[in-house]
């Protein structure tokens, strides 16, 4: 038997199905999930459902655009508390070519702007890391 669970506005105990779907960016980051929560009640029958939408994450690492860009783009990116930002651009040897930002944000959305100008074109990775927290992206220079 499950806990009691308390969905659309009613508290009882049954027995609760959970539904999850996920969508992931090509880093395998979740970047979308929403679950669905089904309670059943004695009879098998459903008897409520409540959908969230929520990613599992504190930060989030858009698309930068225009992708592919010359020589510059802006990557966004959103952080759920003001914590320490370092976000870096790496080759695809895994070399850090420039670190963008290092310093403190506030929690929201934000976006940085980076001119490759002095790079020849590739595939680049833009690397977010927050507090132990890192996503990562590839982004494309094409000259």
């Amino acid at each position: 038997m499950a806990p009691v669970q308390e969905l659309a506005g009613k508290t009882s105990t049954a027995t609760a199905w959970v539904q999850a779907s996920f969508e992931l960016d090509p880093d395998e980051n979740v970047t979308d999930a929403e679950f669905t929560i089904l309670q059943v009640g004695g009879g098998g029958n459903p008897t409520a459902a409540e959908s969230r939408s929520e990613v599992p994450t504190s930060i989030r690492l858009g698309q930068n655009y225009p992708n592919p860009f010359n020589p510059s783009t802006t990557i966004p990116f959103t952080i759920q508390e003001s914590a320490h930002v370092t976000l870096a651009i790496h080759d695809v040897l895994g070399r850090e070519v420039e670190v963008i930002s290092d310093r403190i944000m506030t929690a929201g959305d934000h976006t940085v702007s980076w001119d490759a100008g002095r790079l020849p074109s590739g595939v680049y990775r833009v690397r977010l890391s927050v507090e132990g927290e890192v996503r990562t992206r590839p982004i494309v220079l094409s000259k």
